[in-house]
């Protein structure tokens, strides 16, 4: 638990120092949700979401290409990542 404790401030440090965000996503509960520092850079409201408010966030012009990404991640059991 220690090494484990460490390591998420590790990650914790890096992402702020960077000022990244991550998130995380279980599609089987349609629950996700945003580190503090993802929540600030994306202007969402909550740190938890569901699929469907986070293509809310997801500009227009590009929620086909993101759903489209988000889909195929999913059936392959890849990564999603899209810019």
């Amino acid at each position: 638990i220690h090494d484990r404790r460490e390591a998420e401030e590790q990650l914790r440090l890096a992402t702020s120092g960077a000022d990244v965000g991550i998130w995380q996503y279980d599609y089987v509960t349609d629950k996700g949700f945003w580190s503090p520092d993802a929540q600030r850079l994306i202007g969402a409201t909550t740190q938890e979401f569901t699929l469907e408010n986070w293509t809310d966030m997801v500009h227009p012009d590009d929620r086909s290409r993101a759903a489209e990404e988000w889909a195929r991640a999913v059936e392959s059991g890849s990564s999603y990542e899209v810019e």
